[in-house]
C-alpha cells in the first residue's frame, strides 16, 4: 500500500498588518515552484488572499 505523507504549514499571528498573506502567497509560490501540491485557505476576516 502507497501510503504519501501531508505538511501543514499554519501561518498565524495576533497582530494586524503583519503581511501574514504576502508571507503565504510567497510561500505558496516557492512550494509550487518546487513540485508541491498547494492549497491556500484564507480564514481571515478581510479575506485578503481572495481579493
Amino acid at each position: 500500500m502507497n501510503i504519501k505523507k501531508s505538511n501543514i504549514i499554519t501561518i498565524a499571528n495576533l497582530k494586524e498588518d503583519v503581511d501574514k498573506s504576502a508571507l503565504t502567497i510567497l510561500y505558496s509560490y516557492i512550494l509550487k515552484n518546487l513540485g508541491k501540491k498547494v492549497l491556500l485557505i484564507d480564514m481571515d476576516s478581510q479575506n485578503t488572499l481572495t481579493s
